[in-house]
């Protein structure tokens, strides 16, 4: 805890959490999910690579109507195969 502490604080990240070091702060936890990450040591430095995407809702409003198709296979009790095509109209 100690060594991440003064990582923080050596690399200028204190704004990136709140009070408790291992909780990140309100940027990347409601709207922002991590699609991508990978960590390690570089000559006993550690690193962090990652990539994320941030949420955001839309002001346009949909008129019209959509239809989503999709079809689904499983195996049924009897061992055979069976497909289900479901159809919805909005």
């Amino acid at each position: 805890m100690l060594r991440l502490r003064a990582l923080l604080r050596n690399f200028s990240l204190c704004h990136l959490y709140d009070s408790d070091p291992l909780q990140l702060a309100s940027p990347f936890n409601a709207v922002r999910s991590v699609v991508y990450s990978h960590s390690g040591l570089i000559n006993g430095n550690p690193f962090v690579l990652c990539r994320t995407r941030k949420m955001e809702m839309g002001t346009k409003t949909y008129y019209g109507h959509k239809t989503i198709y999709w079809t689904t296979r499983e195996y049924g009790s009897d061992g055979k195969m069976k497909t289900f095509s479901l159809l919805r109209r909005g």
